[in-house]
């Protein structure tokens, strides 16, 4: 192949990479903006036709406070059932009941998330600092109140290292039983977000165990660094419930009453689903007629 002709079919190739990267752009845009990548509870709720008329994405409001968003509209032929997206971590503090002034809830899945109830009034200051550190600030669900939210990936981080080990959540009582009578280990997890996962410091003698506790550790540092940077704001937390996958690990939550003190874990297994229920229904009674049989707490 000539040198010309060479300088032709590399020009093409960039031409098309850009195309690609231009249509990549364009997608994620647009993903980004109809919060493509955003997890939510999905609500049904029936309405009468003017429920049609509705935009996507409208925000669905209590007391005037934003709790989630329209995601769908369909027509039954007598009405509109509209699917909702309620903010999940948002709509769990009710779910768990933990939707009082200074409790926290802290949810354990892939991504392990913080949400403090607190009251309004935060400095912009105070906001623009937490921020900084990772920590959004804005209203509840719960009415008349902010929440504080803060999210590390530590429950990736743990499913990394269990497979890594071989083992799986069926072997998750005896590593638990066995990482949680040792002392801390000398090795060390690195676990950065959205980078790679490190495992430093590993001596003679270390096995599985060690190397669980030490991601036990490393992954409630990460939530403790958002717990204490919303205490220094706000003051001392309430109480603390914990939920989430990962609040079935023993090791874990014994790990995190070492490090935070007294905890509960929730006593519902899908407590996004269910507070989205009660705000559905809390909805739904408010706006039902004052003879209707329906009754909602």
């Amino acid at each position: 192949m000539s040198s010309r002709a060479a300088t032709v079919a590399r020009h093409r190739v960039f031409g098309v990479a850009f195309l690609v990267l231009l249509l990549l752009f364009v997608y994620l845009t647009y993903a980004i903006f109809t919060k493509k990548f955003v997890d939510y509870v999905p609500v049904k709720l029936k309405t009468s036709s003017i429920g049609l008329q509705l935009p996507a994405l409208a925000d669905v409001k209590i007391r005037g406070l934003i709790v989630g968003d329209v995601r769908q509209i369909e027509s039954d032929g007598h009405g509109a059932v509209l699917t909702l997206a309620g903010h999940d971590h948002q709509a769990a503090v009710i779910g768990a009941g933990a939707d009082g002034p200074g409790d926290e809830l802290d949810s354990c899945g892939t991504a392990e998330a913080l949400v403090r109830t607190i009251a309004p009034g935060l400095s912009p200051l105070v906001v623009a600092e937490l921020a900084e550190a990772g920590i959004t600030t804005g209203w509840h669900a719960v009415a008349d109140h902010w929440c504080l939210l803060g999210a590390t990936q530590g429950g990736l981080a743990l499913q990394r290292i269990l497979a890594l080990l071989g083992k799986d959540t069926a072997d998750l009582p005896a590593l638990d039983a066995e990482a949680i009578t040792l002392s801390s280990p000398a090795v060390r997890v690195a676990a950065p977000p959205f980078g790679r996962l490190d495992i430093l410091g590993i001596a003679d003698g270390d096995g599985p165990a060690h190397l669980w506790r030490a991601a036990l550790e490393a992954v409630t540092d990460q939530a403790a660094e958002i717990h204490d940077a919303m205490s220094t704001v706000s003051g001392p937390h309430r109480s603390l419930v914990v939920t989430g996958g990962w609040s079935r690990s023993e090791g874990l939550i014994a790990v995190k009453r070492r490090r935070f003190g007294e905890l509960e874990r929730a006593e519902v297994n899908e407590a996004g689903a269910r507070g989205a229920a009660l705000l559905a229904a809390r909805a739904a009674a408010a706006a039902a007629p004052a003879d209707s049989p329906m009754g909602v707490k």
